[in-house]
């Protein structure tokens, strides 16, 4: 029987097989995690506002136990090349400016930081190979004074964002100071936009 052969590879499938295709990859869903690029460069001029999320069916780190754990580990990892100049622990993330003399640097005070809280966390939750942050940290670095103060005023009064004060309760109640953000003055709430650090 004579005839010519038929490809199993079509036209069509040649076409649309291999290669970049629109729209194509994983979706990102509610909480899209940071994606996995070289980091940039740091510049030890700049301060970076840094956020890690706590992996979901741990408890809230905002409990006493546990924040108290985390602002011990704040406290222990400071080097001569990377400081956690001030904090803010919420339920499920924390947030964080550090300064860092350079890209090495900053990669490794975050990871002795990461890793601390982990260690600690797992010791005292009984936690064997559970992850304790669901994604590495997001970083954006600050290269202006109107950035900085920004940042800090995001940081520092972050709780009022994720616990916002009830209606009816007492105006010098609502005034009062949070116990789980870094104990530094707030000086960007207290003299408002004009301050600049």
């Amino acid at each position: 029987m004579s005839g010519t052969q038929l490809s199993l590879l079509t036209d069509v499938v040649r076409r649309t097989r291999g290669g970049a295709r629109p729209n194509a990859g994983r979706k990102p869903g509610v909480r899209p995690r940071a994606r996995h690029r070289a980091r940039p460069e740091h510049d030890f001029r700049h301060p970076v506002h840094v956020t890690l999320r706590v992996s979901r069916g741990l408890p809230s780190f905002r409990s006493e136990l546990l924040a108290k754990l985390v602002e011990n580990a704040v406290r222990s990892t400071r080097r001569d090349d990377f400081q956690i100049v001030e904090y803010s622990i919420q339920s499920d993330h924390v947030h964080a400016i550090v300064e860092a003399s350079d890209k090495r640097a900053l990669e490794r005070g975050m990871k002795s930081f990461t890793v601390r809280v982990s260690r600690r966390l797992k010791k005292l939750l009984g936690l064997q190979r559970a992850g304790i942050w669901s994604d590495r940290y997001h970083r954006r670095d600050f290269t202006s004074p109107r950035q900085v103060r920004n940042g800090l005023v995001y940081v520092i009064a972050n709780y009022k964002k994720h616990h916002p004060i009830p209606v009816g309760v007492p105006q010098n109640r609502a005034k009062a100071r949070p116990p789980l953000e870094s104990r530094v003055v707030v000086i960007a709430e207290e003299h408002g936009s004009g301050w600049r650090g």
